[in-house]
């Protein structure tokens, strides 16, 4: 025979309600870390994007605004830009959180170092065996 324990007074509920509410994620450091940088990308990405004469033009005539004359001379460099960070940017977040990471596991390896030798320095006087 099993006895269950009451978690205090029974009240009735909508049955539309539910009966725990869910508990949000927490926003931590790394997401936030992680978002800033897409976001920058993204807005470089934009920018330069900008620059180049047929995506100003489009954007341009999206938003109802006249075109601006176009140079003679209509070079690529912008466009080669373009691409270059494009195609270089996960190579690049790659490196830097590679770098990061090492940086991070260096300084708790140097920290656990120290709190090692701190540990036996202070054995030494001791009186426990």
């Amino acid at each position: 025979m099993t006895i269950l324990a009451a978690k205090g007074p029974h009240k009735p509920q909508s049955p539309f309600a539910s009966e725990s509410q869910p508990t949000l994620p927490p926003v931590r450091l790394w997401m936030l870390f992680v978002s800033m940088m897409v976001f920058a990308g993204f807005s470089l990405l934009l920018a330069v994007a900008a620059r180049i004469p047929s995506f100003a033009n489009s954007l341009r005539d999206l938003f109802g605004s006249p075109n601006k004359l176009q140079s003679p001379g209509d070079e690529r460099s912008t466009h080669l830009l373009l691409l270059l960070v494009c195609y270089c940017s996960p190579l690049l977040m790659m490196f830097w959180v590679s770098m990061l990471r090492r940086f991070i596991l260096f300084q708790q390896r140097r920290l656990d170092q120290r709190l090692r030798r701190e540990q036996i320095e202070d054995s030494e006087f001791n009186m426990e065996s």
